[in-house]
């Protein structure tokens, strides 16, 4: 290279130095959010549990939900203990989005406000499929409907021998459990672009896992 290309590659340089800086910007975050996107799962191919609980006690029900629905790519499970402080800003940093959740007696009565606009009402053929070979259940009412499925009751062994849930989550004895199903979740049903029944599907497997009606 001879002298005088250098002083034009320098004369360039110093002249055009913030386009050279702004297309390098551009090119790295090119590469990167396409590197980053070639493994990512878009919403309908995950499923998002929130579950307040102080342990997964069933951990081939994982395997198992993604073995029997190939939709499903990804679950993200967010588990936590009742008895952490903060548990209603993790609800909002993960629970909002969640599709399937569980809360005990006590953390729905405090969202009584918001359940309509929260949560789906367990009625007609929601509850239909939901329920379909599942044992009877008692249920969250709010307003007089159905809201919430009882999975452990804190005063009745006798319910709780019924059906199996003490073999999925390790429950505080200090209150009553439901599952709730999220209302602005896009798969319960079938029912416009990127929604599928992953979720209603998913339910329906895990009620029936413990609480089969022979």
């Amino acid at each position: 290279m001879n002298e005088l290309t250098k002083r034009k590659i320098k004369h360039y340089i110093e002249y055009n130095w913030i386009i050279i800086i702004l297309i390098f910007i551009i090119t790295y975050v090119f590469f990167f959010y396409t590197i980053s996107n070639i493994d990512a799962y878009k919403s309908y191919e995950q499923l998002n549990f929130f579950i307040v609980a102080r342990a997964l006690k069933d951990e081939d029900l994982k395997n198992d939900l993604m073995n029997q629905d190939k939709r499903i790519l990804k679950y993200n499970w967010y588990l936590y203990p009742p008895e952490l402080d903060n548990l209603y800003v993790l609800y909002q940093a993960f629970g909002e989005n969640a599709d399937i959740l569980l809360f005990s007696k006590s953390d729905l009565e405090d969202l009584s406000s918001t359940i309509k606009g929260t949560f789906l009402q367990i009625e007609g053929e929601f509850k239909n499929s939901l329920m379909e070979g599942v044992k009877e259940l008692e249920t969250f009412q709010y307003e007089n409907k159905d809201y919430g499925l009882k999975i452990f009751d804190c005063n009745n062994e006798d319910y709780n021998n019924k059906y199996n849930f003490s073999a999925f989550l390790d429950f505080a004895n200090n209150d009553d459990y439901y599952l709730v199903f999220a209302k602005n979740s896009k798969k319960f049903c079938e029912c416009g672009n990127n929604s599928n029944d992953m979720a209603l599907v998913a339910a329906n497997t895990i009620l029936r896992r413990y609480a089969y009606e022979s």
